[in-house]
């Protein structure tokens, strides 16, 4: 997706690993959401594990930081968020989708792990047209949706749409 600048290994962990580049507290149907910015470019959102666990993508945001405008959020009641249920994959979905409207994106790529993972499928299958991309890290087989499903039905959406042309568009310049 971003082809491989930099290893792991060359990370020495000297960054903040709370709190790199921009923090703001965004708020989303009855909760604020703790989130971190860094980078320049193509606009990236980290989803965690879970549920229920914060955000400790830090270094997942520091490889692709030079390439990607890489967005991590705590979601609702987790880590530094505040907000109450319904905990259903839904509302967290819809979080998701108040953020990209919030940064201003009109579509971006999302990373997910573990759970995170299922929250990324989930966002696609619902917002087809405003996901760029989808990458799972240890990826979770869906328990409350089809997996194969969903990602047939994103593949369709998306190829039953007219070719882009992605010079000039904001979400990738």
């Amino acid at each position: 997706l971003f082809g491989a600048r930099r290893s792991p290994l060359e990370h020495t962990g000297s960054r903040d690993r709370g709190a790199t580049g921009r923090v703001e507290t965004v708020d989303v149907d009855g909760a604020s959401l703790w989130t971190a910015t860094q980078g320049t470019g193509l606009p990236v959102v980290l989803c965690p594990g879970g549920p229920g666990d914060r955000n400790y993508l830090q270094p997942v945001a520091e490889m692709v930081d030079d390439l990607a405008l890489v967005h991590r959020f705590d979601p609702r009641a987790c880590g530094r968020s505040t907000g109450g249920g319904p905990f259903t994959v839904q509302r967290w979905v819809d979080d998701l989708e108040r953020l990209r409207s919030h940064w201003g994106h009109r579509s971006w790529v999302l990373i997910g792990h573990s759970f995170g993972s299922l929250l990324a499928l989930e966002y696609a299958r619902t917002h087809p047209t405003r996901t760029l991309g989808i990458a799972y890290i240890s990826c979770m087989w869906s328990r409350t949706a089809d997996g194969e499903k969903a990602r047939s039905d994103f593949l369709t959406r998306r190829n039953e749409q007219t070719p882009r042309d992605w010079s000039g568009d904001p979400a990738v310049a």
